[in-house]
């Protein structure tokens, strides 16, 4: 299940549990309030209260959805991409984001990782092309065994 559904399946907890208290607290208004006229107003009223509460909690789930997590799966899709094969990917992300500071680390983590790849193939290059001179410790062991 991707990280996205599993979001809006948390959302419905919240949304449950206030639509549940409110049809409690109804039930409990309808009990209580002898008034017909004033029983009907009172329950227009906590409907009108649960449209608002779920309404709100879908607009706030839907800003971390968009502004969040989002910008979250580009950014884990250019990791990837910068990590395994172009390290020089640019991260297609939302001009809008709240992942702050984060993308542009990313970008010079990816820079980093480039330039230590391209340090690492220029030495070996090199390391194969020039056969190592003896170091002065084995020349002295080589003289040493063989006498010369």
């Amino acid at each position: 299940m991707r990280y996205r559904t599993k979001l809006w399946l948390l959302w419905l907890v919240p949304a449950a549990l206030a639509l549940a208290a409110l049809i409690g607290l109804g039930w409990q208004v309808h009990q209580v309030v002898p008034d017909p006229e004033q029983r009907d107003l009172t329950l227009l009223w906590l409907m009108l209260a649960a449209f608002a509460i779920v309404g709100g909690l879908t607009v706030v789930w839907a800003m971390l959805d968009w502004y969040c997590f989002i910008p979250l799966g580009a950014l884990g899709r250019g990791a990837r991409i910068i990590t395994r094969s172009n390290p020089g990917y640019a991260l297609e992300l939302p001009k809008q984001h709240w992942l702050g500071e984060f993308p542009t680390l990313l970008l010079e983590l990816g820079e980093a990782l480039h330039k230590a790849r391209r340090e690492v193939a220029a030495a070996t290059a090199i390391g194969t092309a020039e056969p190592m001179a003896p170091t002065f410790e084995a020349r002295n062991m080589w003289v040493c065994r063989n006498g010369k």
